[in-house]
């Protein structure tokens, strides 16, 4: 029993290592959600009257309610705890610049079409042409328009492996 329980452990943590981790992004459709594979999906839905999260594993499903006073009262509750008991620590960070930049570079950016309006017409004039360069050079639709739409879609993909791949060889 304890060699199936620890087979079945240790097949879900090379699942998790090594598949595909898709972070996709919708504002038009107020469409957020991470996959890992085809098993675990965790879905965010912004419908105004009720903030919910959705899990699924697998065939199952759970929907939960988000209540937004919620996270203020734990942002609160940490500031007045973390400004009573502060601590200096001496270490330095493991994270060198290298590194995050070997990390970054690991994630693949599959679908982008960002929209922007910043609502300053000088501005958006300005900003332009360079964004008609940034989208020349990645191939993506990457724009500044005049009339106020704003949207953004994003797919990118990556993985546990890959990262720790990177983190290593930077």
């Amino acid at each position: 029993m304890i060699l199936i329980c620890s087979l079945i452990l240790l097949f879900s943590f090379i699942y998790l290592l090594f598949s595909t981790i898709v972070i996709d992004i919708d504002t038009t459709m107020a469409y957020y959600s991470i996959r890992f594979g085809k098993l675990l999906q965790l879905l965010l839905l912004t419908a105004p009257p009720i903030n919910t999260v959705e899990l699924k594993i697998a065939f199952w499903r759970k929907r939960l309610k988000i209540r937004t006073n919620y996270f203020e009262k734990i942002s609160t509750n940490y500031q007045s705890t973390n400004q009573s008991n502060r601590k200096t620590f001496t270490t330095q960070p493991n994270f060198t610049l290298n590194k995050v930049i070997g990390i970054v570079k690991s994630f693949k950016l599959t679908r982008c079409n960002i929209i922007l309006d910043t609502g300053n017409m000088p501005l958006n004039g300005f900003l332009f042409p360079w964004f008609y360069l940034l989208s020349i050079k990645l191939n993506k639709v990457i724009g500044i328009n005049f009339n106020g739409r704003n949207s953004c879609i994003l797919q990118v993909k990556n993985s546990i492996a890959q990262m720790l791949w990177a983190y290593i060889k930077a």
